[in-house]
Protein backbone atom coordinates (compact mmCIF):
# COMPACT_ATOMS: atom_id res chain seq x y z
CA UNK A 1 0.00 0.00 0.00
CA UNK A 2 1.30 3.54 -0.70
CA UNK A 3 1.02 6.23 1.63
CA UNK A 4 -0.53 9.50 0.81
CA UNK A 5 -1.49 13.10 2.25
CA UNK A 6 -4.12 14.98 1.36
CA UNK A 7 -3.59 17.82 1.95
CA UNK A 8 -5.80 21.14 1.99
CA UNK A 9 -4.91 24.46 1.69
CA UNK A 10 -7.91 26.24 3.94
CA UNK A 11 -7.95 29.95 3.59
CA UNK A 12 -10.08 33.64 3.53
CA UNK A 13 -9.40 35.21 0.72
CA UNK A 14 -7.33 38.72 1.41
CA UNK A 15 -9.08 40.02 -2.39
CA UNK A 16 -12.74 39.40 0.03
CA UNK A 17 -11.15 40.85 2.82
CA UNK A 18 -13.58 44.43 2.73
CA UNK A 19 -16.89 42.17 2.11
CA UNK A 20 -16.53 41.09 5.73
CA UNK A 21 -15.55 38.18 7.52
CA UNK A 22 -18.86 36.43 7.13
CA UNK A 23 -19.25 36.48 3.27
CA UNK A 24 -16.24 35.12 3.21
CA UNK A 25 -15.84 32.76 5.19
CA UNK A 26 -18.77 31.58 3.18
CA UNK A 27 -17.19 32.04 -0.31
CA UNK A 28 -13.72 30.89 1.05
CA UNK A 29 -13.94 28.34 3.55
CA UNK A 30 -17.27 26.69 3.53
CA UNK A 31 -17.22 27.08 -0.31
CA UNK A 32 -21.01 27.69 -0.59
CA UNK A 33 -22.33 27.66 -4.25
CA UNK A 34 -25.61 27.00 -5.91
CA UNK A 35 -25.23 23.47 -6.26
CA UNK A 36 -24.08 23.17 -2.71
CA UNK A 37 -20.97 23.38 -0.50
CA UNK A 38 -17.77 22.33 -1.97
CA UNK A 39 -14.95 23.39 0.64
CA UNK A 40 -13.82 22.43 4.46
CA UNK A 41 -16.85 20.69 5.76
CA UNK A 42 -18.21 19.17 2.54
CA UNK A 43 -14.42 17.63 2.19
CA UNK A 44 -14.16 16.73 5.95
CA UNK A 45 -17.72 15.02 5.47
CA UNK A 46 -16.05 13.45 2.30
CA UNK A 47 -13.46 11.86 3.66
CA UNK A 48 -15.39 10.46 6.95
CA UNK A 49 -17.15 8.90 4.64
CA UNK A 50 -14.32 7.22 3.48
CA UNK A 51 -12.37 6.65 6.31
CA UNK A 52 -9.53 9.44 5.53
CA UNK A 53 -8.26 11.82 7.52
CA UNK A 54 -6.21 15.33 5.69
CA UNK A 55 -4.04 17.91 6.71
CA UNK A 56 -5.67 21.27 6.41
CA UNK A 57 -3.13 24.05 5.94
CA UNK A 58 -5.10 26.97 7.72
CA UNK A 59 -3.87 30.79 7.41
CA UNK A 60 -4.35 32.68 10.65
CA UNK A 61 -3.01 36.14 9.54
CA UNK A 62 -6.60 36.66 9.06
CA UNK A 63 -7.01 37.30 12.80
CA UNK A 64 -5.22 40.13 12.63
CA UNK A 65 -8.18 41.70 11.06
CA UNK A 66 -10.99 39.58 12.79
CA UNK A 67 -9.86 38.51 15.74
CA UNK A 68 -8.90 35.04 17.04
CA UNK A 69 -12.57 33.89 16.72
CA UNK A 70 -12.15 33.85 12.85
CA UNK A 71 -9.14 30.85 12.72
CA UNK A 72 -10.94 28.84 16.00
CA UNK A 73 -13.97 29.22 13.43
CA UNK A 74 -11.80 27.23 11.23
CA UNK A 75 -9.34 24.95 13.48
CA UNK A 76 -12.38 24.05 15.98
CA UNK A 77 -14.69 21.28 13.35
CA UNK A 78 -11.18 20.12 12.01
CA UNK A 79 -9.69 18.77 14.70
CA UNK A 80 -12.99 17.90 15.93
CA UNK A 81 -13.38 15.70 13.11
CA UNK A 82 -10.27 13.75 13.52
CA UNK A 83 -8.38 15.76 11.40
CA UNK A 84 -4.71 17.48 11.33
CA UNK A 85 -4.22 21.48 11.51
CA UNK A 86 -1.27 22.64 10.01
CA UNK A 87 0.27 26.55 9.57
CA UNK A 88 -0.05 28.45 6.00
CA UNK A 89 0.81 31.69 5.93
CA UNK A 90 -0.15 34.75 3.34
CA UNK A 91 1.75 37.24 4.95
CA UNK A 92 -0.10 39.73 2.11
CA UNK A 93 -2.82 39.83 5.35
CA UNK A 94 -0.27 42.42 6.87
CA UNK A 95 -1.15 45.21 4.39
CA UNK A 96 -4.84 45.22 5.52
CA UNK A 97 -4.41 45.07 9.57
CA UNK A 98 -3.76 48.62 9.53
CA UNK A 99 -2.76 49.47 13.52
CA UNK A 100 -3.01 45.40 14.43
CA UNK A 101 0.23 44.55 11.71
CA UNK A 102 2.81 44.44 15.24
CA UNK A 103 5.87 43.26 12.59
CA UNK A 104 6.13 47.32 11.00
CA UNK A 105 6.32 45.65 7.55
CA UNK A 106 4.01 44.36 4.73
CA UNK A 107 4.85 42.12 2.04
CA UNK A 108 3.20 40.00 -0.11
CA UNK A 109 4.61 36.56 0.66
CA UNK A 110 6.70 35.64 3.15
CA UNK A 111 10.21 35.50 1.08
CA UNK A 112 9.61 39.27 0.99
CA UNK A 113 10.75 39.13 4.95
CA UNK A 114 14.38 39.14 6.23
CA UNK A 115 14.78 35.75 7.83
CA UNK A 116 14.39 37.11 11.66
CA UNK A 117 10.81 38.73 10.47
CA UNK A 118 10.12 35.52 8.78
CA UNK A 119 10.45 33.65 12.13
CA UNK A 120 8.91 36.56 14.02
CA UNK A 121 5.72 35.82 11.66
CA UNK A 122 5.38 32.01 11.70
CA UNK A 123 5.96 32.57 15.44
Amino acid sequence: MTAVFITIDTEYAASLAARGRAENFARSIACETPSGPAGLFYKMALMDRHGLKGVFFVDPMPALLWGQEAISDIVGPIVAAGHEVQLHCHTEWLALAGANNRFGATGQNIADFPFERQCAILD
